[in-house]
Protein backbone atom coordinates (compact mmCIF):
# COMPACT_ATOMS: atom_id res chain seq x y z
CA UNK A 1 0.00 0.00 0.00
CA UNK A 2 1.11 3.32 -1.09
CA UNK A 3 2.33 6.15 1.84
CA UNK A 4 0.95 7.53 3.85
CA UNK A 5 -0.25 4.89 5.55
CA UNK A 6 -2.85 6.98 7.98
CA UNK A 7 -5.65 5.24 9.21
CA UNK A 8 -8.12 6.85 11.99
CA UNK A 9 -6.88 4.17 14.56
CA UNK A 10 -3.48 5.33 14.39
CA UNK A 11 -3.71 8.81 13.02
CA UNK A 12 -3.60 10.52 16.48
CA UNK A 13 0.15 8.32 17.05
CA UNK A 14 1.13 8.59 13.97
CA UNK A 15 4.78 9.21 14.17
CA UNK A 16 5.05 10.24 10.16
CA UNK A 17 2.73 13.54 10.84
CA UNK A 18 6.42 15.40 12.16
CA UNK A 19 7.93 14.60 8.28
CA UNK A 20 5.53 16.22 6.08
CA UNK A 21 5.29 19.39 4.40
CA UNK A 22 3.47 22.49 5.58
CA UNK A 23 2.43 25.24 4.23
CA UNK A 24 2.13 28.62 6.39
CA UNK A 25 -0.04 31.24 4.94
CA UNK A 26 -3.43 30.12 5.50
CA UNK A 27 -2.39 26.95 7.78
CA UNK A 28 -0.52 28.64 10.66
CA UNK A 29 -1.34 32.32 10.09
CA UNK A 30 -3.91 34.22 8.17
CA UNK A 31 -3.74 35.20 4.71
CA UNK A 32 -2.59 39.04 3.90
CA UNK A 33 -5.29 41.37 3.29
CA UNK A 34 -5.11 42.77 -0.37
CA UNK A 35 -4.14 46.21 0.71
CA UNK A 36 -1.29 44.24 2.82
CA UNK A 37 0.14 41.80 -0.23
CA UNK A 38 1.99 44.98 -2.05
CA UNK A 39 5.27 43.01 -1.64
CA UNK A 40 6.75 46.12 -0.31
CA UNK A 41 6.74 47.35 2.91
CA UNK A 42 2.92 46.86 4.43
CA UNK A 43 3.74 43.42 3.27
CA UNK A 44 6.77 42.85 5.44
CA UNK A 45 4.58 44.38 8.63
CA UNK A 46 2.14 41.69 7.80
CA UNK A 47 5.25 39.35 7.78
CA UNK A 48 5.86 40.51 11.47
CA UNK A 49 2.36 40.74 12.69
CA UNK A 50 0.53 38.41 10.78
CA UNK A 51 -2.44 36.84 13.81
CA UNK A 52 -1.40 33.17 14.35
CA UNK A 53 -4.03 30.66 12.80
CA UNK A 54 -3.35 26.97 13.72
CA UNK A 55 -0.68 26.06 16.05
CA UNK A 56 1.01 22.64 15.70
CA UNK A 57 1.24 20.48 18.38
CA UNK A 58 4.53 18.53 16.80
CA UNK A 59 7.71 19.58 15.15
CA UNK A 60 7.37 20.68 11.51
CA UNK A 61 10.24 18.94 9.31
CA UNK A 62 9.68 20.91 6.37
CA UNK A 63 7.63 24.19 5.83
CA UNK A 64 7.40 24.90 2.40
CA UNK A 65 6.35 28.61 1.41
CA UNK A 66 5.85 30.42 -1.95
CA UNK A 67 6.69 33.53 0.09
CA UNK A 68 10.27 34.89 -1.81
CA UNK A 69 13.36 34.10 -0.16
CA UNK A 70 13.87 38.23 0.13
CA UNK A 71 11.55 37.73 3.33
CA UNK A 72 13.32 35.08 5.12
CA UNK A 73 14.56 37.42 8.19
CA UNK A 74 11.06 38.39 8.84
CA UNK A 75 9.43 35.35 8.37
CA UNK A 76 11.89 33.29 10.64
CA UNK A 77 11.04 36.37 13.51
CA UNK A 78 7.69 35.81 13.21
CA UNK A 79 7.98 31.80 13.58
CA UNK A 80 10.48 32.00 16.20
CA UNK A 81 8.24 35.24 18.21
CA UNK A 82 4.87 32.98 18.27
CA UNK A 83 7.43 29.00 19.13
CA UNK A 84 7.02 27.21 15.37
CA UNK A 85 9.16 24.56 15.74
CA UNK A 86 10.08 23.32 12.27
CA UNK A 87 13.54 21.87 11.17
CA UNK A 88 13.45 23.32 7.31
CA UNK A 89 12.04 26.57 5.51
CA UNK A 90 12.22 26.90 1.74
CA UNK A 91 11.15 29.73 0.52
CA UNK A 92 10.47 31.04 -3.67
CA UNK A 93 14.12 32.40 -4.53
CA UNK A 94 12.34 35.21 -7.09
CA UNK A 95 12.99 38.50 -7.07
CA UNK A 96 9.51 40.05 -7.00
CA UNK A 97 5.70 38.86 -6.47
CA UNK A 98 5.09 39.67 -9.96
CA UNK A 99 7.63 37.05 -11.56
CA UNK A 100 6.16 34.94 -9.44
CA UNK A 101 2.69 35.23 -10.56
CA UNK A 102 3.72 35.82 -14.36
CA UNK A 103 5.60 31.63 -13.31
CA UNK A 104 2.40 30.67 -11.83
CA UNK A 105 5.42 29.05 -9.08
CA UNK A 106 3.14 28.49 -6.34
CA UNK A 107 2.02 25.03 -6.72
CA UNK A 108 5.36 24.43 -9.23
CA UNK A 109 7.50 25.27 -6.24
CA UNK A 110 5.68 23.57 -3.69
CA UNK A 111 5.28 20.27 -5.64
CA UNK A 112 8.93 19.66 -6.66
CA UNK A 113 10.13 20.71 -2.63
CA UNK A 114 7.61 17.97 -1.85
CA UNK A 115 9.08 15.75 -4.17
CA UNK A 116 12.76 16.43 -3.09
CA UNK A 117 12.08 15.80 0.70
CA UNK A 118 10.27 12.60 -0.07
CA UNK A 119 7.88 13.60 2.65
CA UNK A 120 4.63 11.52 3.32
CA UNK A 121 2.17 14.35 3.32
CA UNK A 122 2.21 18.02 2.03
CA UNK A 123 -0.58 20.00 4.23
CA UNK A 124 -1.78 22.91 2.02
CA UNK A 125 -4.04 25.84 2.67
CA UNK A 126 -5.91 26.38 -0.70
CA UNK A 127 -7.81 23.64 -2.49
CA UNK A 128 -7.01 24.30 -5.54
CA UNK A 129 -3.25 25.07 -4.97
CA UNK A 130 -3.83 21.55 -3.07
CA UNK A 131 -4.95 19.78 -6.23
CA UNK A 132 -2.04 21.19 -8.49
CA UNK A 133 0.20 19.92 -5.98
CA UNK A 134 -1.08 16.22 -5.84
CA UNK A 135 -1.12 16.33 -9.54
CA UNK A 136 2.23 17.53 -10.36
CA UNK A 137 3.85 15.93 -7.26
CA UNK A 138 1.56 12.56 -7.71
CA UNK A 139 1.52 12.48 -4.51
CA UNK A 140 -1.17 13.14 -1.65
CA UNK A 141 -1.90 16.56 -0.31
CA UNK A 142 -4.23 17.24 2.70
CA UNK A 143 -6.43 20.64 1.67
CA UNK A 144 -7.15 22.74 4.94
CA UNK A 145 -9.61 24.42 3.00
CA UNK A 146 -11.13 21.26 1.08
CA UNK A 147 -11.30 19.93 4.52
CA UNK A 148 -10.24 16.49 2.21
CA UNK A 149 -7.37 14.41 0.96
CA UNK A 150 -6.48 15.16 -2.44
CA UNK A 151 -5.36 12.49 -4.78
CA UNK A 152 -3.70 12.74 -7.98
CA UNK A 153 -5.78 11.92 -11.08
CA UNK A 154 -4.41 9.30 -12.22
CA UNK A 155 -3.98 6.93 -8.64
CA UNK A 156 -2.19 4.00 -8.58
CA UNK A 157 -4.36 0.81 -8.05
CA UNK A 158 -3.46 0.19 -4.84
CA UNK A 159 -4.29 4.03 -3.75
CA UNK A 160 -7.92 3.37 -5.68
CA UNK A 161 -8.38 -0.25 -4.02
CA UNK A 162 -7.81 2.04 -0.34
CA UNK A 163 -10.53 4.64 -1.18
CA UNK A 164 -12.70 2.22 -1.64
CA UNK A 165 -12.19 0.71 1.32
CA UNK A 166 -12.79 3.71 3.55
CA UNK A 167 -14.80 5.81 1.53
CA UNK A 168 -18.39 3.81 1.49
CA UNK A 169 -20.46 6.68 1.53
CA UNK A 170 -17.86 9.63 1.63
CA UNK A 171 -19.05 10.29 5.35
CA UNK A 172 -15.60 8.30 6.65
CA UNK A 173 -13.36 10.45 4.43
CA UNK A 174 -14.48 13.52 5.96
CA UNK A 175 -14.30 12.26 9.25
CA UNK A 176 -10.75 11.29 8.54
CA UNK A 177 -9.21 14.33 7.41
CA UNK A 178 -10.80 15.97 10.47
CA UNK A 179 -9.33 13.43 12.37
CA UNK A 180 -6.16 14.40 10.15
CA UNK A 181 -6.20 18.19 10.99
CA UNK A 182 -6.94 17.33 15.04
CA UNK A 183 -4.09 14.84 15.34
CA UNK A 184 -1.63 17.60 14.03
CA UNK A 185 -3.22 20.84 15.20
CA UNK A 186 -5.52 19.84 18.55
CA UNK A 187 -9.28 19.19 18.58
CA UNK A 188 -9.45 23.18 19.39
CA UNK A 189 -8.67 24.47 16.21
CA UNK A 190 -11.53 22.72 14.01
CA UNK A 191 -14.16 25.16 14.90
CA UNK A 192 -11.36 28.12 13.54
CA UNK A 193 -10.53 26.51 10.51
CA UNK A 194 -14.02 26.68 9.48
CA UNK A 195 -14.69 30.00 10.43
CA UNK A 196 -11.09 31.57 8.97
CA UNK A 197 -11.71 29.39 5.76
CA UNK A 198 -14.47 30.42 4.68
CA UNK A 199 -13.08 33.86 3.51
CA UNK A 200 -13.70 35.68 0.36
CA UNK A 201 -10.86 35.08 -2.64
Amino acid sequence: MASPRIFEWNLMRHKRLADSCFDIDGVLCHDPAHDQNDDGERYRSFLLTAKPLLRANVPIKHLVTSRLEKYRPETERWLMAHGIRYEHLWMLDLPSAEERRRQRAHARFKASVYIRTGACLFVESEDRQAQEIAELSRRPVLSIEGQRMVWPDQASAARRSYVRRHETNGATAKRLVRNVVSGVFGEQTIARIKRTLNRPV
